[in-house]
């Protein structure tokens, strides 16, 4: 059941009244792990019986494997990582496996129920969720042997198996979480797992990531799938400035797709009692690459860590070692976004970009006295931390290209045509675009003010930028003035307005340190209130068509 969907606005606050209404608080996490699995039958019916059999493999797995005593434990963690990784290879892989081994014939041509097979085999749908609840199964085997005392199965206090059992159901059939993360690992969910009381709901924590998740989704992103719809096959005749606007659009477009249905499912756990990691940190603000993989997906990104990487590992056995590390959990990582080779790609593409990033630091702190590492060190400064900050974005920008665009081939031909001088394209529409990017943007400085940039500099650039941003609202206006959406040309304006609110304190003669960035916060902290107002009204009345979450795809 769609976030988004109707059927959820009212489902959830009669979820929500009857969970802390129960007339026993142990009755709780029965009552959540019956709706996780009935929000995810009522959308996914076919793939209920797969679901359930991951939670009940998993529960027993995994006490088993956390039993000091029992010298099968590593055994039966084998078996529930093996198990895990074929039922995911095998739902989500089969038509990348099938298709790569196509043209080497490997079934006979006379095998005609073996082609029959193969062809009902690759009709069966990919199950939303698979690669998210897959994840977390893992995580729990593993922590449950390696570290049992987290989990708490140590000596002291023994958990029974139905009390574990329970709680690896809720663990992984959590609605909030359960098709499109955050990750969580059991060691932070498990102890949170207790009697949740009316009063202690965190409402205003709660209130801010829900309205700020639905306004990325909503407003933002959906908006953004129509604008750049294009690029889903009818880029070829669009002018070099429009397809500039669809590529920043789509940059714009997945990260308020992602950090929104993070966002929401954080506001929901809270509702609920219970905490989820944070999953994005302001990745596009990020100076390097290793940074932004800090900022991105970085639950994925600790789970990579923590499950592949420190097990091929790590940066412990040499410098070449390392590279090969980063660039293999890296293809591996673009390979669970999706089952097809130009995720692999996407994967290979910051992997490389982080082993030349680690490369070039090694050499500089193995030859410091050469010219070439002191340029190195003088780039890291934060003079030229701006630079840094453009070419990273600009390198992932092109690196989504891999995610929307069918082939390689596609990519490399639409980046040529951004170098294209034929005659310009560009209307409304693209201005438009270049608005909900902006938004994008502006959302990194609301949410992060502690940037360690010079908070004049943000002033300078809004005012001195007046005249692009007056011809930026015309152009909207007059595009949606003709539309189906006209209430979405408020987005125009307010966008404008609020930064010019948010700015004018700055003009003050604030610079920035820390006297400033603590009024800076104070001002927001004011004015938070009616900012939650607006993008409340705008999800009502400006969100663009529905669609589903981009992750469900994976």
């Amino acid at each position: 059941m769609l976030f988004t969907s109707f059927r959820f606005a009212v489902a959830f606050p009669l979820i929500l009244i009857i969970y802390y209404l129960l007339p026993r608080r142990n009755w709780q996490v029965v009552f959540l792990v019956i709706v996780g699995m009935l929000m995810y039958g009522i959308e996914n019916w076919q793939f209920f019986l797969l679901l359930s059999f991951s939670a009940v493999f998993t529960g027993v797995t995994s006490y088993l494997a956390s039993q000091p005593e029992r010298p099968t434990r590593r055994g039966w963690l084998v078996t529930g990582v093996v198990t895990s990784l074929i039922i995911l290879i095998f739902f989500k892989y089969k038509g990348l496996i099938f298709s790569s081994l196509a043209p080497l014939n490997f079934l006979p041509k006379d095998w005609t129920s073996a082609h029959q097979v193969c062809a009902a085999i690759l009709l069966l749908p990919l199950p939303v969720g698979i690669s998210f609840y897959t994840f977390h199964a893992i995580s729990l085997l593993v922590d449950a042997h390696r570290r049992p005392g987290i989990l708490g199965f140590d000596r002291m206090a023994r958990v029974s198996f139905p009390e574990h059992f329970l709680k690896t159901f809720l663990y992984i059939t959590f609605f909030p979480q359960l098709v499109a993360g955050p990750i969580v690992k059991g060691a932070s969910f498990y102890p949170q797992i207790s009697p949740k009381k009316w009063r202690d709901i965190p409402w205003i924590p709660a209130a801010r990531a829900l309205i700020w998740g639905y306004f990325l989704k909503m407003v933002i992103a959906d908006n953004l799938q129509e604008l750049t719809a294009p690029l889903d096959g009818k880029w070829h005749s669009s002018p070099a400035d429009a397809c500039w606007a669809m590529m920043l659009g789509y940059s714009a477009q997945i990260f308020a797709d992602f950090a929104g249905y993070s966002l929401i499912a954080l506001g929901l756990a809270k509702l609920l009692g219970y905490e989820l990691p944070q999953n994005f940190n302001m990745p596009y603000i990020s100076a390097s690459f290793s940074d932004f993989w800090r900022r991105w997906h970085m639950s994925l990104s600790l789970w990579l860590r923590e499950y592949l990487y420190y097990p091929l590992g790590g940066n412990r056995k040499g410098r070449l070692r390392t590279y090969f590390n980063l660039m293999i959990v890296m293809f591996l990582g673009g390979l669970w976004h999706g089952p097809a080779w130009r995720f692999a790609i996407w994967g290979l593409w910051h992997g490389a970009a982080l082993a030349c990033e680690k490369m070039l630091k090694d050499f500089a702190e193995r030859h410091p006295d050469l010219l070439f590492s002191k340029l190195i060190e003088a780039v890291r400064t934060p003079l030229f931390k701006p630079l840094r900050v453009l070419f990273v974005f600009s390198f992932i920008t092109v690196g989504w290209l891999f995610f929307r665009l069918e082939s390689t081939a596609q990519v490399w031909e639409f980046l040529g045509k951004l170098l294209d001088h034929g005659p310009s394209g560009c209307s409304a529409v693209h201005t438009l675009t270049y608005i909900f990017f902006f938004m994008v943007i502006l959302f990194h400085f609301l949410k992060d003010p502690a940037l360690g940039i010079n908070l004049r500099e943000l002033y300078f650039l809004g005012y001195s930028a007046t005249p692009l941003l007056l011809g930026m609202m015309i152009q909207g206006f007059q595009y949606l003035t003709m539309s189906r959406s006209k209430t979405l040309s408020l987005i125009v304006w307010l966008v404008i307005l609020l930064y010019y609110a948010l700015a004018s304190p700055l003009g003050l003669g604030l610079r920035g340190n820390d006297d400033a960035r603590h009024k800076f916060e104070a001002y927001i902290g004011r004015i938070e209130p009616y900012l939650l107002g607006v993008l409340l009204f705008l999800i009502f009345f400006s969100p663009g068509k529905q669609n589903a979450f981009i992750y469900f795809q994976f």
